[in-house]
């Protein structure tokens, strides 16, 4: 079992959903921004879905017209959605239709909002806010540290990437980077 919470985000493959779900990952999202290179189709992030179990799933959105997250929520059915901090207060409403939590991508927060489970930052920015991380993902996927010091935080995220061939990738620094936060 982790000693941190988890989410791997960015999942576009069943690959990465089964490795990270075997790690008792708490969250798993997929990307439906259709600008982002980490794009999936709804039907496809669907597909995956049903074929890995534990984690909550996040439907991680861009600044999307409002009808279609919600026709994507509709289908989808995720335990969170994620959306930019400066899209927060216009996606409220959604998540309270559909009674699901966010989380909000920032580079810094400027504000904390009650309607936020956690903010997602670039861990780089973790000095200035590890005395007070308990509502901070930190984003290691965007790191160039080689090095990552992991210990005073509570929560991190990783992502996805392609796979060399269907089913074919490796897991050696994500694996490493998991068995050390491992009780």
């Amino acid at each position: 079992m982790l000693n941190k919470i988890v989410k791997a985000g960015s999942i576009t493959n069943l690959t990465d959903a089964r490795f990270f779900a075997a790690f008792d990952v708490n969250y798993i999202g997929f990307c439906f921004d259709p600008q982002s290179p980490n794009y999936i189709s709804p039907q496809n992030a669907l597909a995956i879905k049903g074929w890995i179990t534990g984690p909550q799933i996040v439907a991680e959105f861009a600044n999307q017209d409002i009808d279609n997250i919600n026709n994507i929520i509709q289908f989808f059915e995720p335990d969170v959605i994620e959306v930019d901090s400066d899209f927060v207060e216009q996606i409220i409403p959604t998540a309270q239709k559909f009674n699901l939590p966010i989380i909000a991508r920032t580079l810094k927060p400027n504000v904390i909002l009650n309607e936020v489970l956690f903010y997602i930052i670039p861990f780089a920015e973790k000095e200035s806010l590890i005395n007070s991380n308990e509502k901070y993902i930190f984003d290691l996927s965007e790191s160039t540290e080689t090095n990552i010091d992991i210990t005073a935080i509570n929560a991190i995220q990783l992502k996805g990437s392609p796979e060399q061939e269907v089913g074919i990738k490796s897991f050696d620094a994500i694996a490493e980077l998991l068995e050390s936060i491992t009780n």
